[in-house]
Parts: structure tokens; C-alpha cells; sequence
């Protein structure tokens, strides 16, 4: 009777140890750019047709002129994917479309998205808590950028904004300049999104900005 009462504690064991869970669904970097709005829907999401594809990037780039920053700390609000902000060992890839319309200089728009994977999720977690920190820290400041040329540009950087889905954003004034560069970040799975859009300061294009930071984390597997 013994062994078949052990069989029968053996059964039960069996049927109540579940499957360990399958491991979260990650993107890989070859399939970054699949992540991203085309050339067609940011001109369908922004409403204009004049916008091209002026830039694409595989790398996190140096976007900064040699600029020098009176808070160099807040290098991660004024420049979307710069490498100095990023844990570039836990990088696997990166995908940045850049799309322009300037036909009218005086109200010229800009929206680049970057996307950058991750070894794996918990490496997209904390360098996205690492760019919110730098946000946090800079909001509400004034940021002046000295260029080699001598030329001085005033960002004045507002206070950070929950736009929902797990969207922040910030918007910087160029002082001077009519122009807002609105900054928006984001992470799902083991992606970062480090997004920005340039506008005048007269029109509020935050709706199309942030529909188009929705659009990337639809596409990217797994819960939010």
C-alpha cells in the first residue's frame, strides 16, 4: 500500500508544480527601426506632408556642437540618445529617424525618435530611472550652451509632465528664439525611448508628439 501511496503524492507533486513562467518578450536590435513610425504616418500623425526623412542613425551620436553647458548634468533634457547620458555596456542597438519640414523658417519642425534596446528589461528600467533623475533634477532651470563659435543659447527647461502610458515629458524654450523643443521619454520591455520634436513656440504640437511616442510603445511586445 506504501508505494502506492507514494505514487499518488507523486502525481499531486507533478500536477501542482507549474511551468516556470516563459521569460518576458524582448525586442531585438535588429528589429529597432520596425519599432518606429514611417515617413507616411508622422506626416499623417503631424498633418504635414513636407516633412522628410533628413537623418538616420544606428548609434547613439554626439548631437551637442561642442557646445559647453553651464549644468552639464542636464545634458540628458537638452539632447535625446547623447551617449555621455547612457550605460553604453548594456546597449544592444539603437535606431534614431530624424524628419524635418523647414520649407517655412519661421515655422520650421523637427521630431526625432530614438530607440534603444537593451541587454534586458531590468537594464531599460534603470537607465531610464537614471535619465529621470537628470530630469528631475534640471526642471524648472535655466541651462545656458556656450558654442565654439561664442554663440550663446538660453534654455529655459519646465517642470516635468506625466503624459500617461508611462510617458514624461518636459518642454525647454530656446529664449529668444520663438522655439520649443519638447522632450518626451519612455521604457517598455528592454526599450528606451529618448524622443524629441522642435516647434514654435506659438503652436503646441504636444498631442502629436506624444501620439507618436504611443505609436512606438504599441508595437513593442509585453505588458507596459
Amino acid at each position: 500500500g506504501t508505494a502506492g501511496a507514494a505514487g499518488a503524492a507523486d502525481v499531486v507533486g507533478e500536477a501542482t508544480a507549474a511551468p516556470p513562467p516563459p521569460p518576458p518578450p524582448t525586442v531585438a536590435p535588429a528589429d529597432l527601426a520596425t519599432l518606429v513610425p514611417t515617413l507616411p504616418e508622422v506626416q499623417h500623425v503631424i498633418g504635414d506632408d513636407k516633412l522628410t526623412l533628413y537623418h538616420e542613425s544606428r548609434q547613439l551620436e554626439d548631437e551637442t556642437q561642442g557646445a559647453t553647458l553651464d549644468h552639464p548634468e542636464c545634458l540628458p533634457v537638452l539632447e535625446s540618445g547623447d551617449p555621455q547620458a547612457y550605460s553604453m555596456p548594456a546597449v544592444t542597438g539603437v535606431y534614431g529617424p530624424e524628419f524635418r519640414d523647414f520649407t517655412n523658417m519661421s515655422d520650421p519642425i523637427q521630431t526625432a525618435g530614438t530607440v534603444v534596446a537593451f541587454r534586458d528589461i531590468p537594464a531599460a528600467r534603470a537607465q531610464l530611472e537614471t535619465l529621470l533623475a537628470a530630469w528631475r533634477q534640471c526642471a524648472n532651470t535655466t541651462v545656458v550652451a556656450t558654442y565654439p563659435t561664442q554663440q550663446q543659447i538660453t534654455h529655459r527647461l519646465a517642470g516635468l509632465t506625466d503624459a500617461g502610458n508611462g510617458i514624461t515629458i518636459m518642454a525647454v524654450e530656446l529664449a529668444g528664439h520663438g522655439l520649443t523643443v519638447l522632450r518626451l521619454i519612455a521604457a517598455k520591455a528592454n526599450v528606451v525611448i529618448d524622443s524629441l520634436m522642435t516647434f514654435t513656440t506659438s503652436r503646441n504640437e504636444q498631442q502629436h508628439a506624444v501620439a507618436l511616442v504611443n505609436a512606438v510603445l504599441d508595437k513593442i511586445p509585453g505588458p507596459r
